[in-house]
């Protein structure tokens, strides 16, 4: 008698440990939006992770939801690669915007040449050369089947490591002072291994959630001795940190996010679980800790207007962004262009040492530089993601790391309406992990329910 049963072939444990250490190698290196040495190391691995899930095959079921991912990542590379296509003079001087560089080439007695979509193309490949590593980082989660835990893991532990560097820059004395900064051009504040405080925060907010999910896994395990009860220590303990780290941090941004994003992890607790015990309580101080913040003579000056040199306000630069969308619409200006077309709208007499390199809102700077087409990509991709949150929180088979990178992300696109999170290689691999996680939430549980039924027959030979 022989017990025969089909099976998936079963990836090794040294090809599932490719995902999770490429992405903590992102959140250690690619914390800047720049390209910086970190950035370019992260883009050099990542045709080499594309490359091995490809040549590996699809091992996890491909549902409507992760075919529609991969269709809208394929539809976005297909309209950056149209904007490097030349066009001759008589098309391209006449898109709107383009106005300016044919009177420049005019005023030095140049023939118009060929020139493409892209107002500044090599920015452009910079670009495509970013969008490299999240794309790395959705094709594993897709075609090479990953435990959901250690993706969780290995964002919370990052999250920790980043609260732990910038207790050691705020203890440090700040930029120009403290060791512990990475970058030269950098924020004041707990930034960890980003650039930008920011960014930072939106690590925090993206992980805090995932630590929760460590937590209500215990939920799932009788006895919680074994694997479970250390990933509960590191659960709590990461709850704990993040909400020092975002106090730590000051962003504003994370600042105001983290409230709702605590009340919602809340969600991915059992009913009547004790654990609700200490995570309420939790969002409570965390409030108030913002609230003690958010009056401190440090920010009081930023949020009344009183420090008018730090920076320009958010507001100016959306104007100024919007005006750009509608001269150049409904082409845009190319990815990668904003800083390069941002400046026609300055007054020269009025520049400063400010340089704005992003119009601190993702949306509106994406529409400005991929004009009409980026804008209906971006509708679809919002109606995926909105389609695919309410599948995972409506379906009882969901886990608790699925539902937990429904918020993490969600908490990185409300982020990108006030700054630009998912332009760093360390966010965008967070974000396309998150989506891997939802889009394959769905199929997992259908493989787990149809290994089961092949588990109650036998054939008997």
């Amino acid at each position: 008698m022989a017990i025969a049963a089909s099976q998936k072939p079963v990836v090794s444990r040294s090809a599932q440990a490719i995902l999770p250490a490429f992405l903590l190698l992102c959140l250690l290196a690619g914390g800047s939006s720049r390209a910086t040495w970190g950035n370019l190391a992260l883009q050099a691995l990542a045709p080499l992770v594309i490359a091995f899930a490809i040549a590996t095959g699809a091992t996890v079921d491909q549902n409507r939801n992760s075919k529609a991912l991969l269709w809208l990542l394929g539809a976005w590379l297909v309209l950056i690669l149209l904007q490097l296509v030349p066009l001759p003079p008589a098309i391209w001087s006449g898109l709107p915007g383009r106005e300016v560089v044919a009177e420049g080439y005019r005023a030095l007695g140049y023939a118009l040449p060929w020139l493409p979509l892209a107002m500044a193309p090599y920015e452009l490949l910079r670009s495509l050369g970013a969008l490299l590593v999240p794309a790395a980082v959705l094709l594993m989660m897709l075609r090479v089947r990953q435990n959901e835990v250690w993706i969780g893991v290995v964002i919370v532990i990052g999250a920790l490591a980043g609260v732990t560097l910038g207790a050691l820059q705020v203890g440090g004395g700040g930029p120009g002072q403290s060791p512990w900064y990475l970058y030269e051009i950098t924020n004041v504040g707990a930034v960890g291994f980003f650039a930008n405080s920011n960014h930072m925060g939106s690590l925090l907010l993206a992980a805090f959630p995932f630590a929760v999910a460590l937590v209500a896994r215990t939920q799932m395990s009788r006895s919680g001795k074994g694997f479970a009860a250390p990933m509960a220590i590191l659960g709590a303990a990461g709850c704990l940190l993040i909400a020092v780290g975002v106090a730590l941090n000051r962003s504003l941004a994370a600042l105001a996010l983290f409230v709702p994003v605590v009340f919602a992890s809340i969600l991915l607790l059992r009913q009547g679980s004790k654990h609700k015990r200490w995570i309420a309580p939790l969002s409570i101080v965390a409030a108030i800790v913002c609230l003690a913040i958010l009056t401190g003579a440090g920010l009081r000056a930023e949020l009344s207007g009183g420090d008018t040199s730090s920076f320009v306000t958010r507001t100016e630069m959306w104007s100024r962004t919007a005006s750009l969308v509608a001269d150049s619409f409904p082409f845009g200006t190319g990815v990668g262009s904003f800083p390069s077309v941002y400046v026609l709208t300055e007054d020269p007499r009025a520049i400063g040492l400010t340089y704005i390199n992003h119009a601190h809102n993702d949306f509106l700077e994406l529409i400005l530089e991929t004009g009409l087409a980026g804008l209906l990509l971006l509708c679809a991709s919002l109606v995926w993601w909105l389609m695919t949150a309410f599948k995972v929180w409506l379906s009882p088979s969901s886990g608790q790391f699925s539902r937990a990178a429904t918020i993490a992300s969600g908490a990185l696109i409300l982020h990108g309406l006030v700054d630009y999170p998912m332009r760093t290689g360390a966010l965008s691999a967070v974000m396309a992990a998150c989506l891997g996680m939802m889009a394959i939430a769905q199929s997992q549980s259908r493989q787990e329910w149809s290994r089961f039924r092949t588990a109650r027959h036998i054939k008997i030979a």
